[in-house]
């Protein structure tokens, strides 16, 4: 996936027009299907990554689709300029969002250190608390200060929480720094049900200028995983001639994902 396209300043913005999912590729069965009817290459079968806009029913797809913004567009600018086409063309219906939580607490904690992103777990023995603490998540996600700044996922089970060091019992918002590998964490900031909204905003805020970003070079970083013996089970073959094998080290997250911004 081209990150040049993704990271742009003005993509960036039209893309706040937008519902902008960050795929999953090899680890659902259902959206491997989905991706699959919308993109298919020489390979015949599903690819490491798949890019395209759809209709908002998810229906219709409104430019070309391939495995990068680069199949559609000839350049960044024209990439903007549709976007902002497109999006004239519908009206929002509400300005309420829910969390984007990642499927488990595993699978969050390798995407996060494939993201480069520090990782919050929310944690409650029931669901209606942690509905409760989503909700209170959900309006600093997506205020201007921290969109885009972690990845979040949400559990009733302690059991997800063992890969994660440093955890105390009774937290409850856990700010996580993923391994390089992605297979375990630490905590970066960790709080207790009830505190304030400027006492979670003071965490997060620390907790950004804390993590630290690993530079990643897809080569070396596969090579050191092999000799330290690391590996990552999909959930699905991956099918991409071009992509890792199954079995392959991890911390490079799953095959086929890209930041959703």
């Amino acid at each position: 996936m081209d990150g040049s396209f993704l990271s742009d300043a003005e993509v960036i913005d039209e893309s706040r027009k937008f519902v902008c999912i960050r795929l999953a590729t090899y680890e659902n069965k259902e959206e491997a299907a989905l991706l699959k009817s919308i993109f298919i290459g020489r390979s015949g079968e599903l690819e490491n990554t798949t890019f395209a806009i759809l209709s908002p029913d998810g229906k219709r797809q409104l430019v070309r689709s391939g495995r990068s913004p680069d199949f559609a567009f000839r350049s960044i600018g024209t990439m903007a300029t549709t976007m902002r086409r497109i999006s004239s063309q519908y009206r929002a219906r509400g300005t309420d969002m829910d969390l984007p939580v990642m499927s488990d607490v595993r699978l969050a904690i390798n995407v996060a250190s494939c993201d480069n992103q520090p990782l919050i777990v929310l944690r409650a023995s029931s669901q209606d608390r942690l509905t409760e603490l989503k909700a209170g998540m959900s309006k600093l996600a997506w205020s201007h200060e921290f969109i885009g700044q972690f990845l979040y996922v949400a559990t009733t089970d302690s059991a997800d929480l063992k890969a994660i060091r440093g955890l105390q019992a009774s937290s409850e918002i856990i700010v996580v720094e993923p391994g390089q590998f992605g297979l375990e964490g630490d905590v970066l900031a960790q709080l207790k049900g009830g505190v304030s909204d400027e006492e979670l905003q003071d965490a997060l805020n620390v907790s950004v200028v804390l993590h630290q970003r690993v530079d990643k070079q897809t080569a070396s970083h596969t090579r050191l995983g092999s000799q330290l013996g690391i590996q990552w089970k999909t959930a699905l073959p991956v099918t991409d001639p071009g992509g890792p094998g199954r079995d392959g080290p991890g911390g490079g997250g799953p095959p086929g994902r890209r930041p959703g911004r």
